[in-house]
């Protein structure tokens, strides 16, 4: 039977609505789909060939990705997980040498895994960060630590079983110098700051974990950058009540100071959600005081005001794009070939309203050897005689500075190998 024509209209309307609702999700998956830049996984498959081959690798994993498939899908990294057969740290350095170059079109991420040896625990640290190679080695051999992971943002240290909180912190403390911090043991947790928490409170810790009559525990500490934000404490315990008292009784040393708000905490039974059974406090104020004052904020002045594109272009930067050029060309010529030196960039000083010149090159210098280590070593080793050190690292990128303001006529320089040749930049001290 034919069907009335109204309800062939509304069927054929409802079939476009799909096939259009089809095409346009597979136009925007199809978006999504950003192939890896060229060369980046023959590059990466050869970076981990190279790493296979180092003396004491036991395994090699890699992974390349997008750093954000959906807002940044055409910047991609490539992470490295190396496994080392035995806990000698030295192989990160030989790792460092064997990843020189990078992979090509991504940025690198190369981690390195270290079983636990005789007087170490394990360790998991970011090769291409010198800072997160010394840091992991120093809290691999603090006694109280089970294994570690370390990279540039963070500190992440596991406790053995009988190890003490207040030892541990203080043995921490001082390596990981404000570095973001936690420590975990069992159902513990506890952030670490440059302060908190303080000894009165990890020895009052300490004693009530012992005892068995803690479920759980967990501190966290604010970012420095908050300014003297109290930690805040939670626990879980049978015995709400007579924790609590203990805990309010417990003294907080630098909100006794005034240098830091009072550290608050909530301690609640077991899997019990309902906050009517929670009980509230600070440290060294008994239970039901209100809400104690938060210690002053001093204000930081306001920065100057952004530059204009006019202001930044109107001092003369004769003399400064002289020393910057100079730099480069001599960096450039110790590498054996030619390359132009662009030094056509300039930027406002951080905190001030003065401006300073960037310059930058590739030397290609696989046009004339294989290995690139070679001019780079020498590169280095001029700018060391200049007075400069190398200061950070990030993603293979050597950042470097002088020891002393105005050496060689720059503030910094970088050094990255790339499949192109060695990249450097400089900038010059901060002019009119």
């Amino acid at each position: 039977m034919p069907l009335p024509r109204l309800r062939r209209v509304r069927r054929a309307l409802a079939g476009a609505v799909g096939v259009a609702l089809v095409a346009a999700s597979l136009s925007a998956c199809s978006l999504l789909l950003v192939p890896p830049p060229e060369g980046s996984e023959e590059s990466l498959a050869a970076l981990a060939d190279r790493l296979r081959a180092v003396d004491g690798v036991a395994g090699v994993e890699t992974d390349l990705s997008q750093v954000d498939a959906k807002d940044d899908p055409h910047h991609w990294i490539a992470r490295v997980a190396v496994t080392a057969d035995g806990p000698d740290i030295d192989l990160a350095d030989d790792l460092d040498r064997a990843a020189f170059g990078g992979v090509r079109r991504a940025a690198l991420v190369l981690d390195l895994h270290l079983p636990a040896g005789e007087g170490t625990s394990a360790a998991t640290l970011d090769v291409l960060d010198a800072a997160s190679v010394t840091l992991a080695d120093e809290l691999r051999r603090v006694p109280e630590v089970e294994s570690v992971v370390v990279d540039r943002h963070s500190a992440q240290v596991e406790l053995a079983a009988s190890a003490s909180l207040r030892a541990t912190v203080d043995a921490v403390r001082p390596l990981t110098d404000g570095l973001r911090t936690s420590l975990t043991r069992d159902s513990a947790y506890l952030g670490v700051g440059p302060t908190s928490p303080g000894p009165a409170l990890l020895d009052r810790l300490d004693a009530q974990l012992a005892a068995g009559r803690l479920m759980s525990v967990s501190l966290s500490v604010a970012d420095p950058v908050a300014g003297p934000v109290g930690p805040t404490l939670r626990v879980e315990t049978r015995e709400v009540v007579s924790v609590a008292e203990e805990l309010a009784a417990t003294t907080d040393e630098e909100a006794d100071a005034g240098t830091r708000d009072r550290t608050g905490f909530t301690v609640s039974p077991p899997g019990v959600a309902g906050v009517d059974r929670d009980v509230d406090g600070w440290l060294g104020l008994p239970l039901g005081s209100p809400p104690p004052p938060s210690v002053p904020r001093i204000m930081p002045d306001a920065p100057p005001a952004p530059l204009t594109e006019a202001e930044i272009a109107t001092p003369d930067l004769t003399e400064e794009e002289a020393a910057v050029r100079a730099f480069l060309n001599a960096s450039v010529a110790l590498t054996g070939v030619e390359a132009v030196v662009a030094v056509d960039g300039r930027e406002q000083c951080e905190g001030t309203s003065r401006v300073r010149v960037r310059g930058w090159v590739v030397a290609p210098v696989f046009l004339r050897v294989d290995d690139a280590q070679e001019p780079f070593d020498a590169v280095t080793a001029s700018w060391t005689d200049q007075g400069l050190r190398p200061v950070d690292r990030a993603l293979g990128l050597d950042i470097w500075a002088p020891e002393a303001s105005g050496a060689s006529g720059v503030a910094g320089a970088t050094i990255r190998g790339t499949a192109e040749g060695l990249s450097l930049s400089a900038t010059s001290a901060c002019g009119a």
